[in-house]
């Protein structure tokens, strides 16, 4: 007769961790629903549906809608105001490393309502007068968001 005995419902642990890991895991995910496998982001559901979500309300969506798309917390003026100071800041320090370009770039992607826009040329404004530099008059503020592409017809995205 055998003198080892099973305990039972005793779960055995792997001594290899990423084996725990990896079976933990799995029975945490069984139970999901898998809506869309893996795709990149532009090209998932979720993107798609705000997408459409955009083009059908525009800036309602940002302004009128019931429960509007959160846009105050970027946009009211402390995150524009502290990008003008540190890129005033980063020319100034350039500038005594030697002569800037003629021109001066900035590009904002993913616009919106032009708020951040709005808030970040007033205060770099301001820091160029206050400290008598032509920064501002030298700047070329590139706003761009998601267009059609050209080949797109104007009802689809």
């Amino acid at each position: 007769m055998s003198s080892h005995t099973t305990q039972p419902n005793a779960t055995v642990i792997s001594a290899d961790p990423r084996s725990t890991a990896a079976t933990i895991l799995a029975k945490a995910q069984s139970s999901r629903a898998v809506i869309q496998d893996f795709v990149p982001l532009a090209e998932s559901l979720e993107w798609q549906l705000g997408q459409e979500y955009l083009r059908q309300r525009g800036n309602k969506a940002f302004l009128s809608d019931a429960s509007p798309v959160p846009f105050v917390i970027n946009n009211d003026g402390t995150l524009s105001r502290n990008a003008a100071q540190v890129f005033f800041a980063s020319l100034q320090d350039a500038e005594e490393k030697g002569p800037l370009e003629d021109d001066i770039f900035v590009l904002e992607l993913g616009i919106g309502v032009g708020l951040f826009a709005r808030y970040f040329l007033d205060t770099f404004r301001d820091l160029c007068q206050e400290h008598k530099k032509d920064y501002y008059d030298r700047l070329c503020y590139i706003a761009a968001d998601r267009i059609r592409p050209a080949n797109t017809p104007c009802g689809g995205w």
